[in-house]
């Protein structure tokens, strides 16, 4: 399951659209989020990925003390 938890857990260091949407609950939305600028993003080649460390910070959730 992708949530909060996994987020902070998670070694990988970006999430694609579909992962962030899961995170937050609002899979459809995230990418006009992305779009508007409300959520930070990447463009690599044809993919948007999310940062995570952005993502959490949105939630005010510091990383695993891993990172």
């Amino acid at each position: 399951k992708i949530d909060l938890a996994w987020l902070r857990e998670a070694t990988v260091t970006a999430l694609t659209i579909r992962q962030t949407g899961q995170v937050l609950g609002i899979v459809r939305t995230v990418s006009a989020a992305v779009k508007r600028g409300e959520l930070p993003a990447v463009k690599v080649g044809r993919r948007v990925l999310v940062p995570r460390t952005q993502l959490l910070a949105l939630f005010d959730v510091a990383p695993s003390p891993r990172d």
